[in-house]
């Protein structure tokens, strides 16, 4: 403590021998500063008064006082403890994103891999990263510690759900095929079939009709149509059935769904019928 009133007399007296010196308060926040530093540096506030002495220690400072301050300084830096964080998460990935506290205060927003200054005793420490929940620790820090490596492990960052890809689903060309079939059976079913009632519906007008002396020509093109209709009835059906025979049978191995047709045909008419478990 000598050393500091020593100093401080000695500021005094380059200041009254100074006409300007009383307006110069740079010197006396340089002697304030020693001060201070010497006060934290008792109460193993070691990075408090490395700060102060990194102050009094400039070149603008009287030089007894700027050589006392760095030789603290010095003094403090070896006893200056140290810690090196480490942190991965529960997978395993290294991470940097990672703000480190002590004691509530904010000592680095991110990891770098450089040593972290923390005075010597037991304090708090708490790692932050987005997404998961902070971790605390209480911890021993000892004084000439230097670089002591901290592993921790937080919490993995949930990723997002996954979304299923739709498969991709190609209809069979036979599919068109037995489209188109079914198309243009319900096409002639719908010309032949109304042609054949519209003329049976004449001849059965004509005063032949009930002696069925009508021409024969005229009755066999009726039936003609009426056959072409029925037949292509049956063609529209069939191919229908085929057609989502096909489709459905190609689609059974992706989903459990199959379809079954079965169609009944006998003269005059044709049914399809079709089932499916849902």
């Amino acid at each position: 403590m000598h050393r500091i009133i020593v100093a401080v007399l000695c500021a005094v007296i380059w200041l009254l021998s100074s006409p300007w010196a009383r307006a110069d308060e740079a010197v006396l926040e340089c002697v304030k500063a020693a001060e201070d530093a010497q006060s934290q540096r008792s109460n193993h506030q070691l990075r408090a008064a490395r700060l102060k002495f990194l102050l009094c220690a400039q070149p603008t400072c009287p030089a007894v006082v700027r050589n006392d301050c760095s030789g603290w300084l010095a003094d403090v830096d070896k006893v200056m403890p140290s810690v090196v964080v480490q942190a991965r998460d529960t997978r395993g990935v290294e991470l940097t994103d990672v703000r480190v506290s002590v004691d509530g205060d904010v000592l680095a927003e991110r990891l770098d891999g450089l040593a972290i200054p923390v005075d010597p005793g037991v304090h708090l420490f708490q790692f932050e990263r987005a997404g998961v929940p902070p971790l605390q620790q209480q911890i021993l820090i000892r004084e000439g510690e230097k670089g002591r490596a901290l592993p921790i492990t937080l919490a993995a960052v949930a990723s997002p759900p996954a979304v299923p890809e739709r498969p991709v689903h190609r209809t069979p060309p036979l599919t068109y095929v037995f489209g188109g079939l079914a198309v243009g059976g319900f096409a002639g079913w719908a010309y032949f079939g109304l042609n054949g009632i519209h003329e049976a519906h004449e001849i059965a007008g004509m005063p032949c009709a009930p002696t069925q002396t009508c021409d024969p020509g005229l009755v066999a093109a009726a039936r003609r149509h009426l056959i072409a209709g029925d037949v292509s009835l049956a063609v529209g059906l069939l191919s229908t059935g085929a057609a989502a025979y096909i489709y459905f049978s190609d689609r059974r191995s992706q989903t459990p769904s199959s379809v079954r047709a079965t169609v009944f045909v006998v003269p005059g008419t044709a049914r399809l019928s079709l089932t499916a478990p849902f």
